[in-house]
């Protein structure tokens, strides 16, 4: 950021407003959201129609601030209410309100997590963040898209062990094969156990389930429990074998860190890719206490890195300067792919990209708009992020870092190399 230029401050006020109309869209029934979203698209096409008629209007900043507001707070709105509509529209919130079972088919989307807290029966659980795309609803012939995101809980079948986890059952169709893609090498005496989870991240599952509905503002619209069986594997799809190929990565990674000493084979996972499994309670108790979680999930930070890691080595090759914003979003991209392409994650390489981009170009004032930019089309993507306290945080710390970090990275310059400087940083 040139010394003495202020801030580029012209997308906040839209940035502010899409954000009010996110918060509000997604606690409001869909019919209440779709109609905030047309009247100010309405009040938008009234204002450039004003405008319009009035020339003077046109070029004033202010009617171009109102206009632009409109537009986005209408968009974020719509989007909101479009979902929830195409939700109820499909039966699966008459389903989720009601008490008998449905027969779904859903992906996991998120890396499974063993609970802490076992079941009524003492049985240790798993959760998994998921998307039903397709249920059987009561008294349907057939099944209807639906396109939620669920959370599913299931419980650990009781020859489960967590020191000898043992290998899943492969999907009909597929060849057993040695070590599966979720296998997790002993780590931490033996008090984890990846291996052997009946849910695999990118693969399909379908059965009957019980339906719990979710608080109101929250992404996730139920929550899904095995009614009687566990949930029968499908077969892979090319998406599902395509996300095979990221999850053999980490378990890679996983047996590399099992070579470690001490916490190190829990701890480096977890660091590295934010994967909690390899944890035991005691550590992650400790981690807690510590205040340190925050240490094993990822962040922006770990974008940041990764891209920043990046761009030194196009530096150090000498490639051309043209290469470098290329060659990072590509790692950037496989980076979220590797470490499963949840909300949270996408939050963070947005984040940690324009961080890492205004640290290393030096343009803090422009990152802040970049910042704005990519606030708004996260929350025209997905109005739910308004509601996450991460996204809350990453806005902030981002933004602190596009202020304050680009002043202090210019006045460690004038007696450091430039490298020295920028690494820290990021």
């Amino acid at each position: 950021m040139t010394p003495g230029k202020p801030l580029d401050l012209r997308l906040l006020p839209a940035a502010l407003a899409a954000w009010a109309a996110a918060l509000m869209a997604v606690h409001l029934p869909w019919e209440s959201a779709l109609r905030l979203g047309w009247s100010f698209l309405g009040g938008a096409a009234l204002l450039g129609l004003s405008a319009g008629l009035f020339t003077r209007l046109v070029a004033h900043p202010v009617t171009l601030h109102a206009l632009l507001c409109c537009v986005l707070v209408g968009v974020v709105a719509l989007q909101a209410g479009t979902d929830a509509r195409a939700h109820a529209m499909s039966g699966w919130v008459q389903a989720v309100q009601g008490d008998a079972p449905v027969m779904v088919t859903l992906r996991i989307s998120g890396q499974p997590q063993l609970l802490a807290t076992p079941g009524f029966g003492g049985e240790a659980r798993v959760m998994a963040h998921g998307v039903v795309e397709t249920a059987t609803m009561m008294g349907e012939p057939l099944p209807v898209l639906v396109d939620a995101p669920v959370v599913m809980i299931q419980a650990v079948s009781a020859d489960f062990d967590p020191e000898n986890p043992g290998e899943p059952e492969p999907a009909p169709g597929e060849t057993p094969v040695e070590d599966s893609v979720e296998d997790l090498v002993d780590v931490s005496g033996g008090k984890t156990a990846a291996r052997g989870l009946p849910l695999i991240t990118g693969q399909r599952y379908q059965g009957l389930v019980k339906l719990s509905p979710t608080d109101p503002g929250q992404r996730e619209t139920a929550v899904l429990f095995p009614f009687g069986e566990e949930l029968e594997r499908l077969p892979a799809d090319p998406r599902a074998e395509f996300t095979e190929i990221f999850n053999e990565l980490r378990s890679a990674t996983v047996a590399a860190s099992s070579h470690a000493v001490g916490d190190a084979p829990g701890l480096l996972p977890g660091l590295i890719l934010g994967d909690r499994t390899h944890q035991d309670q005691e550590v992650r108790e400790a981690m807690r206490a510590a205040g340190l979680s925050h240490l094993t999930a990822v962040s922006g930070a770990n974008c940041a890195l990764v891209m920043g890691a990046l761009m030194g080595i196009v530096r150090l090759m000498r490639a051309p300067r043209w290469m470098t914003v290329p060659v990072a979003l590509i790692g950037l991209v496989l980076f979220v792919l590797l470490v499963h392409p949840e909300p949270s994650v996408i939050r963070a390489g947005v984040m940690g990209s324009i961080a890492a981009f205004s640290l290393f170009a030096g343009r803090g004032r422009s990152a802040f708009s970049l910042l704005c930019l990519c606030v708004l089309g996260l929350l025209v993507f997905d109005p739910f992020y308004a509601t996450e306290p991460a996204f809350q945080l990453s806005a902030a710390a981002t933004a602190g870092i596009v202020v304050i970090g680009t002043r202090i990275r210019e006045r460690l310059e004038r007696f450091l190399p430039a490298v020295l400087v920028s690494r820290p940083l990021c």
